[in-house]
Protein backbone atom coordinates (compact mmCIF):
# COMPACT_ATOMS: atom_id res chain seq x y z
CA UNK A 1 0.00 0.00 0.00
CA UNK A 2 3.08 2.49 0.53
CA UNK A 3 4.73 1.30 -2.90
CA UNK A 4 7.76 -0.48 -1.21
CA UNK A 5 9.62 -2.64 -3.31
CA UNK A 6 9.54 -6.25 -1.62
CA UNK A 7 11.76 -9.19 -2.96
CA UNK A 8 10.64 -12.61 -1.50
CA UNK A 9 13.60 -14.98 -0.49
CA UNK A 10 14.05 -18.02 0.69
CA UNK A 11 16.23 -18.10 4.08
CA UNK A 12 19.54 -19.30 1.86
CA UNK A 13 19.35 -16.20 -0.35
CA UNK A 14 18.33 -13.72 2.58
CA UNK A 15 22.30 -14.77 3.89
CA UNK A 16 23.39 -12.80 1.23
CA UNK A 17 22.26 -9.50 2.76
CA UNK A 18 22.21 -10.69 6.57
CA UNK A 19 24.79 -13.50 6.75
CA UNK A 20 24.36 -14.49 10.12
CA UNK A 21 20.54 -15.58 10.01
CA UNK A 22 20.22 -19.15 11.24
CA UNK A 23 18.15 -20.86 7.94
CA UNK A 24 16.88 -23.21 10.83
CA UNK A 25 14.66 -21.08 12.34
CA UNK A 26 13.12 -19.64 8.95
CA UNK A 27 11.24 -20.38 6.01
CA UNK A 28 11.30 -17.39 3.67
CA UNK A 29 12.29 -14.15 3.97
CA UNK A 30 11.34 -10.37 2.79
CA UNK A 31 13.96 -7.81 1.57
CA UNK A 32 12.87 -4.42 0.97
CA UNK A 33 15.67 -2.69 -0.93
CA UNK A 34 14.72 0.61 -0.94
CA UNK A 35 14.15 0.72 3.21
CA UNK A 36 16.85 3.41 4.47
CA UNK A 37 18.31 4.19 8.40
CA UNK A 38 18.76 7.77 9.65
CA UNK A 39 22.31 8.06 11.19
CA UNK A 40 20.44 10.29 14.19
CA UNK A 41 23.91 11.96 15.62
CA UNK A 42 24.55 13.27 11.99
CA UNK A 43 20.92 14.77 11.54
CA UNK A 44 20.93 16.26 15.04
CA UNK A 45 24.60 17.54 14.83
CA UNK A 46 23.32 19.24 11.63
CA UNK A 47 20.24 20.69 13.22
CA UNK A 48 22.61 21.86 15.72
CA UNK A 49 25.39 23.18 13.51
CA UNK A 50 22.57 24.91 11.79
CA UNK A 51 20.96 26.39 15.07
CA UNK A 52 24.48 27.81 16.04
CA UNK A 53 24.93 29.56 12.65
CA UNK A 54 22.00 31.80 12.83
CA UNK A 55 22.93 32.99 16.45
CA UNK A 56 21.10 29.92 18.47
CA UNK A 57 22.50 28.18 21.58
CA UNK A 58 21.80 25.29 23.02
CA UNK A 59 20.85 25.37 26.58
CA UNK A 60 21.42 22.14 28.75
CA UNK A 61 19.88 21.42 32.01
CA UNK A 62 16.97 23.79 31.15
CA UNK A 63 14.08 21.50 32.23
CA UNK A 64 11.00 24.11 31.81
CA UNK A 65 9.43 24.76 35.22
CA UNK A 66 6.64 27.26 34.15
CA UNK A 67 5.90 28.31 30.46
CA UNK A 68 3.19 31.76 30.55
CA UNK A 69 2.13 33.90 27.49
CA UNK A 70 2.21 37.46 27.36
CA UNK A 71 1.43 40.14 24.35
CA UNK A 72 2.53 37.38 21.87
CA UNK A 73 5.51 36.39 23.74
CA UNK A 74 5.73 33.10 25.81
CA UNK A 75 8.12 32.94 28.46
CA UNK A 76 9.90 30.01 29.89
CA UNK A 77 10.99 29.52 32.97
CA UNK A 78 14.20 27.29 33.82
CA UNK A 79 16.59 26.83 36.08
CA UNK A 80 19.08 28.00 33.73
CA UNK A 81 16.96 31.38 32.97
CA UNK A 82 14.10 32.59 31.57
CA UNK A 83 13.55 32.28 28.00
CA UNK A 84 11.47 34.28 25.10
CA UNK A 85 9.68 33.64 21.78
CA UNK A 86 6.50 34.07 20.28
CA UNK A 87 6.76 30.61 18.97
CA UNK A 88 7.60 27.57 21.34
CA UNK A 89 7.86 23.92 20.28
CA UNK A 90 6.90 21.00 22.35
CA UNK A 91 9.54 18.55 21.49
CA UNK A 92 10.00 17.56 24.82
CA UNK A 93 9.19 13.35 23.97
CA UNK A 94 7.93 11.35 26.58
CA UNK A 95 7.93 14.50 28.92
CA UNK A 96 5.16 16.52 26.13
CA UNK A 97 2.43 15.91 28.63
CA UNK A 98 3.55 17.47 31.51
CA UNK A 99 5.27 20.69 29.00
CA UNK A 100 1.60 20.59 27.68
CA UNK A 101 0.16 21.02 31.11
CA UNK A 102 2.31 24.01 32.03
CA UNK A 103 0.90 25.85 28.82
CA UNK A 104 -2.24 25.45 29.68
CA UNK A 105 -3.02 23.18 26.86
CA UNK A 106 -5.21 20.14 26.76
CA UNK A 107 -4.07 16.42 26.85
CA UNK A 108 -2.70 15.31 23.44
CA UNK A 109 -2.64 11.21 22.50
CA UNK A 110 1.01 10.92 23.27
CA UNK A 111 2.06 8.39 25.55
CA UNK A 112 5.84 7.66 26.97
CA UNK A 113 6.74 4.08 26.58
CA UNK A 114 10.12 2.48 27.71
CA UNK A 115 11.49 0.21 24.99
CA UNK A 116 14.86 -2.11 25.74
CA UNK A 117 17.90 -2.20 23.23
CA UNK A 118 21.22 -2.92 23.86
CA UNK A 119 24.49 -2.97 21.98
CA UNK A 120 27.15 -5.66 21.73
CA UNK A 121 29.95 -6.41 19.64
CA UNK A 122 29.67 -8.12 16.32
CA UNK A 123 31.08 -11.77 14.96
CA UNK A 124 35.15 -10.92 14.69
CA UNK A 125 35.70 -10.12 11.24
CA UNK A 126 32.27 -9.79 10.68
CA UNK A 127 31.45 -6.56 8.08
CA UNK A 128 28.35 -5.29 9.57
CA UNK A 129 28.03 -2.32 7.61
CA UNK A 130 25.66 -3.29 4.55
CA UNK A 131 23.29 -5.51 7.04
CA UNK A 132 19.87 -4.28 7.26
CA UNK A 133 17.63 -3.96 9.69
CA UNK A 134 16.26 -7.52 10.38
CA UNK A 135 13.29 -8.70 12.15
CA UNK A 136 10.78 -11.41 12.47
CA UNK A 137 7.87 -11.07 10.94
CA UNK A 138 5.97 -11.04 14.62
CA UNK A 139 8.25 -8.03 14.89
CA UNK A 140 9.02 -10.30 19.05
CA UNK A 141 13.23 -8.92 18.29
CA UNK A 142 14.93 -6.78 15.82
CA UNK A 143 18.31 -6.22 15.22
CA UNK A 144 20.61 -4.14 13.02
CA UNK A 145 24.14 -2.73 12.80
CA UNK A 146 24.60 0.57 14.97
CA UNK A 147 27.81 2.52 15.27
CA UNK A 148 29.83 -0.63 14.46
CA UNK A 149 27.86 -2.84 16.68
CA UNK A 150 25.11 -4.50 16.97
CA UNK A 151 21.52 -3.24 18.07
CA UNK A 152 18.87 -5.76 19.61
CA UNK A 153 15.87 -4.81 21.01
CA UNK A 154 12.75 -7.57 21.92
CA UNK A 155 10.20 -4.69 20.66
CA UNK A 156 8.73 -4.35 23.80
CA UNK A 157 6.33 -1.25 24.45
CA UNK A 158 5.76 -0.99 28.17
CA UNK A 159 3.89 2.23 29.17
CA UNK A 160 6.26 4.55 31.53
CA UNK A 161 6.02 7.41 33.42
CA UNK A 162 8.45 9.95 31.85
CA UNK A 163 12.30 9.50 33.29
CA UNK A 164 15.61 8.59 32.71
CA UNK A 165 15.08 5.09 31.32
CA UNK A 166 16.77 1.88 31.64
CA UNK A 167 16.46 -1.02 30.24
CA UNK A 168 14.54 -3.75 31.26
CA UNK A 169 17.05 -7.09 32.85
CA UNK A 170 13.98 -9.54 31.83
CA UNK A 171 13.69 -8.08 28.34
CA UNK A 172 17.22 -7.77 27.81
CA UNK A 173 17.79 -11.32 28.27
CA UNK A 174 14.37 -12.07 26.06
CA UNK A 175 16.38 -10.03 23.29
CA UNK A 176 19.70 -12.44 23.92
CA UNK A 177 17.80 -14.97 23.80
CA UNK A 178 15.81 -14.18 20.65
CA UNK A 179 19.62 -13.16 19.20
CA UNK A 180 21.19 -16.60 20.25
CA UNK A 181 18.12 -18.68 18.48
CA UNK A 182 17.56 -16.38 15.44
CA UNK A 183 21.11 -16.15 14.53
CA UNK A 184 24.65 -17.27 14.61
CA UNK A 185 25.81 -14.21 16.91
CA UNK A 186 26.76 -14.99 20.39
CA UNK A 187 26.44 -12.01 22.97
CA UNK A 188 29.23 -12.09 24.87
CA UNK A 189 28.58 -8.37 26.83
CA UNK A 190 25.53 -5.95 26.45
CA UNK A 191 26.44 -1.73 26.61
Amino acid sequence: ARGASIERTTAEEAQRFCPVIRTSEFVAALYEPDCKDIDTDALLSGYLKALRARGGKLVTNGRVTALARKGGQWTATTPAGSFEAPVVVNAAGGWVQKVAALAGLPYRNVVPFRRTAVVFDPPAGADIRGWPMTFDVAETFYFKPEAGRIMVSPVDMAPSEPCDAQADELEVAIAIDRIETCTTMQVRSVR
